[in-house]
């Protein structure tokens, strides 16, 4: 199969004015993964995608109607401009997914026949919606559809199938927890196999665990205890001229 790629700026995207709930209709409801990967992409369902490619105008959505006039289940749909002549590439009703980590194949099925002059003569369009992970943007490209596959190719660049990144505190929290953790490993191990302690005083800094707050109070009485000396100290008469000459 010759595939002639076709990069394509993204001309419009805008939240759809047309039905927003989810219309896809699964061939496989049973199977539990395919419905946890559609509930994913429900976030895209109010989306509405547009690209231009030579003389045709694509409207893409996930689970929605392409436009007001879009009839029949179509999701999917290609205009030729200026004629204005409107072929469905794929529809909600017959849907299929399937995926891994950090990208998802959508398919929509049961297009409009096609009616070229090539081997795809007859059958039906169809849809593949290629989504991959880019946390920075959302752009749609797509694979020229006039090939052997009789299929129209989309590749979606979304945030939504991306693992959801650690914030920099969740990040620092786990470091300081990982510290911890051998701070008292490492601690407990020295002094039960070096120094022979047992119980409870195999903890690192045992006393200080036991009460945090005794090292503020031994700070206190150092400070207090500096000061005894001069507080101890008596006024003395002959020193009256001195301070008041």
């Amino acid at each position: 199969m010759i595939v002639w790629l076709v990069v394509l700026v993204l001309v419009g995207r805008a939240t759809s004015d047309v039905r927003s709930t989810n219309l896809c209709v699964l061939n496989d409801v049973k199977n539990a993964e395919k419905m946890k990967m559609m509930n994913e992409i429900n976030l895209l369902n109010n989306e509405r995608f547009v690209v231009t490619s030579n003389d045709y105008t694509y409207v893409v959505t996930m689970c929605n109607s392409a436009s007001k006039e879009a009839e029949g289940n179509a999701n999917v749909i290609r205009t030729k401009v200026p004629e204005h002549n409107v072929t469905v590439l794929g529809r909600y009703n017959n849907t299929d997914i399937v995926g891994r980590d950090e990208w998802r194949i959508m398919t929509f099925a049961d297009g409009d026949v096609i009616r070229e002059s090539s081997t795809c003569n007859g059958t039906k369009w169809k849809t593949l919606v290629i989504l991959t992970c880019d946390p920075d943007v959302s752009m749609l490209e797509l694979i020229d559809p006039l090939n052997v596959g009789c299929v129209s190719i989309f590749l979606l660049k979304t945030s939504i199938v991306c693992h959801p990144s650690q914030s920099v505190g969740v990040i620092i929290f786990y470091l300081v927890l990982v510290l911890i953790l051998c701070y008292f490993l490492i601690g407990m191990a020295y002094k039960r196999f070096v120094t022979g302690a047992k119980g409870l005083e195999q903890i690192p800094n045992y006393n200080f665990w036991r009460d945090p707050t005794a090292w503020a109070q031994d700070l206190i009485g150092k400070q207090e205890r500096r000061s005894e000396p001069w507080q101890r100290v008596s006024a003395d008469a002959a020193d009256e001229p001195l301070l008041h000459p």
